[in-house]
């Protein structure tokens, strides 16, 4: 069952199924030391043929939701793929050692789950069908859902060609009985996973989301929501009307926060980075911008080999960054979510929903002017190398509240006392819920 050459290059750890006519492995690289998947089928099997599609749809799809396809081909009698092994825990997994999950969790993986399905439908010269969503194959990592097997994905032309069933319990109606298929088959598929989701909410029933399975789970494609991307905004507007707006002050979830300061080396672009990363950390999708042209990500991608790139997003664990390639080349529309824009010292004007404006003990010492969008409400003050004397000194000069950021030497992890840092300064400015 293994392709000639497979042992010279791949180490097998472990089976991880093995049947007459199937097998897959988990297996290491002996070189690069990367662990994969490899799957391996005779071809005389009904499903042999479903490796070599799903290779051929995604090679090429470059994204860090879906598995990277490294090798396929044929030997002997039997088919094979190898492919990026995804660590994590499958939804299943993940609820049942979590045993309660809030609604606010629920609605942010389910969009997570529509950006990915999304994608397939609007990436390709024609829409691709995802066609087999189920717990199983959602997986939860640090850097957020990824989506695991593709093996019933078809292209919708050849939906007649390729029919599949589905999963008992998840799969749209119309698999099942051989009606033509569309791109709303996968919105049940998403409905169903957010209906079993809810099962493991303590809270009380939430009408509204309710509303919105109902309608995505509805047997009659024509009363059905149309589309994924419909489905992704009605989720959208639901978090943000009853999650995401912050206790009696009104303010809404913002788009977009600069983090600038006026003069060199007071660490605005670590903390820039360390709150992007928080932000994902605590469930809302953050983007890094660096907007001082210091070329941050190209650097971190050069130097540090974990960080890996799909479609203009730098990403490793909890950090996504947006790469920026320059006029001459064309532009990946940016994803949506947050973005925290890196100023550098270089912001004398500031076009941003909120404003970090950092400073150290040196720069109050030197009484360099203060930017005018200092006193602005939504502009919040970080002192940095400084003491607490120091915090409470520009405190008392500017009569606004001042946070002191706690002294870190990992450039580019977010410590427990950063944590801390960034959550009362989120609480008590309420900026989120």
């Amino acid at each position: 069952m293994i392709p000639n050459g497979t042992f010279d290059k791949y180490e097998i750890i472990m089976t991880l199924h093995e049947s007459a006519a199937t097998a897959v492995y988990l297996v290491k690289h002996a070189n690069l030391g990367d662990i994969r998947v490899l799957k391996s089928i005779h071809q005389d099997d009904s499903d042999a043929e479903r490796i070599l599609r799903e290779a051929d749809l995604l090679s090429g799809f470059n994204s860090p939701e879906i598995p990277t396809i490294y090798d396929a081909g044929k030997f002997n009698n039997y088919y094979y793929l190898i492919e990026e092994y995804v660590r994590g825990q499958s939804l299943n997994e993940y609820l049942f050692e979590q045993q309660k999950i809030s609604q606010q969790q629920i609605i942010k993986i389910a969009i997570e789950i529509c950006s990915v399905i999304e994608r397939l439908h609007y990436e390709f010269d024609e829409p691709v069908l995802y066609r087999d969503m189920k717990p199983e194959h959602v997986i939860m990592t640090d850097a957020g859902v990824r989506i695991i097997d593709f093996g019933a994905s078809v292209r919708i032309s050849e939906v007649k060609r390729y029919p599949y069933y589905g999963t008992l319990s998840f799969a749209a109606k119309e698999q099942s009985n051989s009606e033509a298929m569309d791109v709303r088959c996968d919105v049940y598929g998403i409905g169903k996973v957010i209906e079993h989701m809810t099962r493991y909410m303590p809270e009380r029933d939430s009408f509204r989301l309710n509303a919105i399975i109902r309608r995505a789970i509805e047997e009659d494609c024509d009363k059905r929501i149309e589309s994924v991307t419909r489905l992704k905004e009605e989720l959208v507007t639901l978090r943000k009307s009853e999650g995401c707006t912050s206790k009696g002050k009104g303010k809404h979830l913002a788009k977009e926060i600069a983090v600038v300061s006026n003069e060199t080396a007071v660490g605005a672009t670590h903390i820039a980075i360390g709150l992007t990363t928080y932000l994902n950390t605590i469930g809302l999708r953050t983007y890094y911008v660096d907007k001082k042209e210091h070329r941050v990500l190209e650097s971190l991608y050069m130097e540090h080999p974990e960080y890996k790139k799909s479609r203009g997003v730098l990403y490793h664990k909890k950090f996504y960054g947006l790469m920026e390639y320059g006029k001459t080349v064309e532009q990946v529309e940016p994803p949506e979510g947050i973005k925290v824009l890196d100023y550098g010292n270089k912001g004398t004007y500031i076009d941003a929903d909120l404003v970090i404006f950092v400073a150290s003990g040196s720069f109050w010492k030197k009484s360099m002017t203060v930017p005018e969008y200092v006193n602005a409400d939504n502009c919040v003050i970080i002192s940095n190398f400084s003491t607490k004397l120091t915090a409470l000194d520009i405190s008392k000069q500017l009569k606004k509240r001042v946070y002191k950021y706690p002294l870190s030497l990992r450039q580019f992890e977010v410590t427990k006392n950063e944590k801390k840092l960034f959550g009362t300064m989120i609480k008590k400015e309420g900026w989120f819920e």
